[in-house]
């Protein structure tokens, strides 16, 4: 047996790979190299091996999905801990993952976000409030650096603004003063003390181009507001010092007892 081994040389050469495949014919003698045959076809979609395999993959996904829902349900505090554990661990990740998302699908997080505005206004009022007292430094700062980048934006938006409400603004304006007639008051003389110059300077740009007659009823009209102030608040010192002559003031009220009876004679 080993002469005869040693007489048949190895052959180092290999051999191709033979490729099974299943069949459900009942041929027995399949050539895998026969291209002449039409029992298979590789652009055939027809076939069900495909699908064969998407049903075994599916089915296999969902016997991975129960169990890790098994898992979640069995060990919450162990499930807690490796979420919180993962999410310090690749802190960069996470946020290149959520920041290419948030770019991808742009309408579908808006949607997403005015759903939940719109189920839990509470939750998020009551978020935002907690937000505002927390980091109220960084928004008035943020707040600050926006409208100086942003100057013609928000000019132009708030111009829009007051054009397409002009009769809301003004009510409410109206409202505001009627209700904070001394905080108004104490306001616009700050104002005034302040700012004199550049108010001379609009006074007089406004009244360049006014004509004679235009000018001297302006003047008129100043004129009788300044003695109506006169007056009044000679009238008011009269009154006080009216009050400081006659001293402090006493109301006498006399009570009659009606509920007391009236006695009766009897004879």
């Amino acid at each position: 047996m080993l002469a005869g081994r040693e007489s048949c040389p190895r052959s180092h050469r290999r051999r191709p790979p033979i490729n099974y495949r299943q069949s459900d014919d009942d041929d027995d003698d399949y050539d895998p190299h026969d291209d002449t045959g039409d029992d298979y076809d590789p652009y055939d979609d027809a076939d069900d091996d495909d699908d064969d395999e998407l049903v075994d993959l599916t089915a296999k996904q969902l016997r991975n999905m129960t169990k890790c829902a098994r898992y979640r349900a069995e060990h919450p505090a162990e499930v807690i801990t490796s979420k919180k554990r993962y999410r310090e661990t690749h802190r960069e990740f996470i946020a290149v993952a959520k920041k290419c998302y948030r770019e991808k699908y742009q309408a579908r997080m808006a949607a997403a976000q005015k759903r939940y505005r719109a189920r839990h206004r509470e939750r998020v009022a009551e978020y935002n409030k907690r937000y505002r007292e927390k980091n109220r430094d960084r928004l008035r700062e943020y707040r600050k650096s926006y409208r100086e980048n942003n100057r013609a934006e928000l000019a132009e938006k708030n111009k829009c603004y007051r054009e397409n409400n002009r009769a809301e603004l003004a009510e409410k304006n109206k409202r505001y003063r009627e209700n904070n007639r001394e905080q108004v008051a104490e306001k616009n003389k700050r104002y005034r003390e302040t700012h004199w110059v550049l108010l001379r300077e609009k006074e007089r740009c406004r009244c360049a181009g006014l004509g004679e007659e235009k000018r001297a009823a302006r003047n008129e009209k100043r004129r009788r507001v300044r003695l109506v102030k006169k007056k009044r608040a000679a009238e008011k010192k009269r009154t006080a010092e009216k009050l400081k002559a006659s001293g402090p003031l006493t109301l006498t009220i006399p009570l009659t007892d009606c509920l007391k009876s009236i006695p009766v004679t009897r004879m």
